[in-house]
């Protein structure tokens, strides 16, 4: 006598567990993002060409021997793990030809051509300068540098590329583009948990003093800064949403509100400081 296998588990309405965490994931993944993945492909590439472009045009001053940081003292600078290519490649002109060589890449990642390849050749040679002088990095190019690298496994080739037309739909094919949405959410996670623990963040007054830096303010905001309403609003709302933001965009409910809120802050930056 046999007997039968026990029963998969089963939801409320009969269906497996499996079935349903396969169709949560198919929810997350959500197919048909090949357009949002391209556009994603030409906005970021567009950085791109704009901040490697900066590098290049000013190479001698960034890189050469006697540059902003010395060949002598790079040794000393340089992060420990680094790949980039000064590290095996002395000859000047070489290095130099490398980095000007660096721009075909990124240009084509713009345009779409074999982008997987083009984001790989691009980010290599975008690391290779930044680690060169790293004093020249700040928060911005690492997330540059760091959604190059999700896009070496995304194929957002399938639109605005000229070769769209001759590439298959593949519906899992911009699942990175979700990997870069978590990233980044979880970047306002940490950075809003962090300032979370500083003392003038806690009593509302931290930007009060980033208005008085002559550095950073776009005008006198001396009077603006002595506001407490104000101070205490953009201080705290700052804090609320970037704590916030990666609990709220999944849902589709609160994902406009929260990216009109995001958009807002960031253009109210933008007029207020140089960032």
């Amino acid at each position: 006598m046999t007997t039968s296998p026990a029963p998969l588990a089963t939801g409320a309405r009969g269906e497996s567990l499996g079935a349903r965490m396969r169709a949560a994931l198919y929810r997350f993944v959500e197919p048909g993002l090949d357009l949002p993945l391209a556009l994603l492909r030409v906005g970021l590439g567009l950085a791109l060409v704009f901040t490697y472009a900066q590098l290049v045009l000013d190479y001698d001053l960034y890189f050469s021997r006697w540059g902003l940081v010395p060949a002598s003292e790079w040794p000393g600078l340089r992060p420990e793990l680094t790949i980039s290519y000064f590290r095996w490649v002395s000859d000047y002109g070489a290095q130099k030809a490398i980095a000007y060589a660096g721009l075909l890449p990124a240009c084509a990642f713009v345009l779409g051509l074999f982008p997987r390849v083009s984001a790989l050749l691009a980010w290599y040679c975008l690391i290779s300068l930044q680690d060169r002088s790293p004093i020249l990095l700040d928060g911005g190019d690492l997330i540059l540098r760091l959604m190059l690298f999700f896009f070496i496994f995304a194929k957002s080739d399938r639109r605005l590329s000229p070769l769209a037309p001759l590439l298959p739909r593949d519906p899992a094919g911009s699942f990175p583009i979700r990997l870069m949405q978590l990233q980044l959410a979880t970047v306002y996670l940490c950075t809003g948990l962090e300032k979370f623990r500083g003392a003038k963040w806690q009593n509302g007054t931290a930007l009060a003093y980033v208005l008085r830096l002559d550095s950073f303010s776009r005008a006198d905001w001396a009077r603006l800064s002595s506001m407490p309403v104000f101070v205490n609003l953009i201080t705290y709302g700052t804090l609320l949403w970037e704590i916030a933001f990666i609990f709220l965009v999944w849902q589709r409910k609160s994902r406009p509100w929260i990216l009109a809120t995001g958009v807002a802050m960031h253009l109210g930056i933008e007029l207020l400081m140089y960032v």
